[in-house]
């Protein structure tokens, strides 16, 4: 026990000890004029460049599966009105979070495939609701 306490401590007073992993960014000009970044300033004309920390990108959300569930309809098998209503407001905020993911590209997705693989829950979401919307309206107009 007592040993284990002593590692913990060491391990954090090491890990406190370690300089930052931020490096020096140099941004160079050469004799023709042409402007390159590099972290070795190996020619004249180098000057420290003013570059942000690393800014993290929070990942994103991924909605929640909604069940399929039959719709409910009242004594004469229509679907009630509201319950159309609300389905066409979840349809709705369903295409405008996929709109919202469609405007964002992110870092890591310079291979489109992972784009277009982040984006299928939101699609996925979008179909179910315009599925259930056909139900409940089929439903609904059958009398």
């Amino acid at each position: 026990m007592h040993n284990c306490t002593l590692w913990m401590a060491l391990g954090l007073v090491s890990a406190l000890a370690l300089p930052s992993a931020q490096a020096e960014i140099y941004r160079c000009v050469d004799a023709e004029g042409r402007l390159s970044y590099t972290n070795v300033p190996d020619m004249t004309g180098c000057t420290t460049a003013n570059v942000p920390p690393d800014v993290s990108i929070p990942a994103p959300t991924i909605p929640p599966q909604t069940k399929r569930a039959a719709p409910q309809g009242n004594a004469a098998g229509q679907a009630p009105q509201t319950q159309v209503t609300a389905e066409q407001a979840a349809l709705d905020q369903a295409k405008k979070t996929l709109e919202e993911q469609q405007a964002v590209r992110y870092g890591n997705e310079r291979n489109y495939q992972k784009k277009l693989d982040r984006l299928k829950p939101y699609e996925d979401a979008v179909h179910e609701h315009e599925e259930k919307l056909k139900t409940l309206q089929g439903s609904s107009s059958v009398q």
